[in-house]
Formats: structure tokens, sequence, C-alpha cells
């Protein structure tokens, strides 16, 4: 899989991944000119699109690369306001559609499924937060996670390389927060601790410290 990533880097211009690698040349890593100047029709010879960048995204997070997923999502963001105000095509950076859903799966899924590691059970009142988050993101916090009627807020801080703290706000205080420690300790700092590892209340902090 790692093998099949490092090859999959190489087929990308400053805006994310090719469709198909089949024309790439050497000027395809610094290309960095708009695609509707050069095609009057869309092809997908010769197209970058934010769906293949946001899968290779998720690609490199499942196999624990966030670092690499970031460089794709920055990638990505070049398109933003590249051609259409406040959003972007799906052909990037200025091609095909305005409105696609895969351009919030390829943000969404990488930055809070894998960053931030939520993983909402709903019907059951619980969440499992078990981040994996790039070296270069130190204190970062998302805002108002809608899970079922809750909502929650979480902030990352990084204490050092081995230990990091959280800090999740939730409406639902009866919601239980699960926290993967598995290779980790534990530190309750703040919130109602019911059993190893799951803790409830409207705030909560915890410290994690790797024991690898």
């Amino acid at each position: 899989a790692i093998k099949a990533l490092e090859t999959g880097s190489q087929y990308v211009n400053p805006f994310g991944v090719f469709v198909t690698g089949i024309d790439r040349d050497e000027s395809a890593g610094t290309d960095e000119g708009g695609f509707a100047e050069k095609m009057e029709i869309f092809s997908y010879t010769g197209a970058v699109m934010t769906l293949p960048t946001g899968v290779q995204a998720i690609s490199e997070n499942n196999y624990g690369r966030p670092d690499k997923a970031l460089e794709y999502l920055e990638k990505m963001t070049n398109s933003f306001s590249y051609a259409l105000p406040g959003s972007m095509y799906e052909v990037s950076p200025d091609f095909g559609m305005h409105t696609q859903a895969w351009n919030i799966y390829a943000y969404a899924v990488p930055i809070i499924k894998q960053f931030f590691g939520v993983e909402p059970m709903a019907h059951l009142k619980q969440v499992t937060i078990d981040p994996q988050m790039p070296l270069t993101w130190n204190d970062v916090k998302i805002d108002n996670i809608e899970v079922g009627k809750n909502s929650l807020s979480i902030a990352f801080k990084r204490l050092s390389t081995n230990e990091i703290e959280l800090m999740i706000k939730q409406t639902d205080p009866n919601y239980s927060i699960i926290f993967n420690n598995d290779q980790k300790e534990l530190e309750v700092i703040k919130g109602e601790s019911i059993q190893d590892g799951v803790l409830k209340g409207r705030e909560i902090v915890v410290r994690l410290k790797s024991i690898k």
C-alpha cells in the first residue's frame, strides 16, 4: 500500500491529483495554469479533480500518514476561490460543475474523521475520539460537530512529541465520549469517568500519552 501511495504522489500538480496519469509529463508537478484555458470541452485526460485528491488524502490517513494527507488537502485548497469566489470547481482549478458532494467529502473525512478521529454512534449516544494529527497542527480546534441532537467542539493541543491534550465540550452531557487508549496512557483532567476510557459530562479534558 505504501508503495502504491508513493507512486500515486508522482501524478499531481499544484492543485491535486490527476484523474488519469497517461499524459503526465515533466511539467505536471509545477503546472499552475487553469484547466479551462487549455480545454474547450471536458476530457479526463489532463484533468486534476477534487475527487481523486480527496481519495488520496483519505488513503494516506488510512495508512497512518497524516502529514502526507495534509499535503493533498493543501493542494486542493489552492483551487479555493481561484475562479469561483468562496468555493471550488470539481475540475481543479476552474472547470466543470460548481457543486459536488465529494468536495466536502474530501475535506470532512480527512479532517473530522481522521485528523480529529471522530467516530459517532448517535443511536447509542456514543462518540469515539482517536486523533491522528499532522505534526504541523499543534493547537487546533473544531466546533459544532452535530451527532444526533448533540453538538461537540474539540480542541487538540500537542504537549510533546508523544503527549496530547483534548478538551471536548458537548451540549448533551449524557453522551459517552470514548477514547481509544490502546497503546496510550489516559489521564482524566475533567469529566465523569464511568469506566476505563469512557467519560461523560458537558466538558471533558484528557491527556493521552503514547506508550509505544
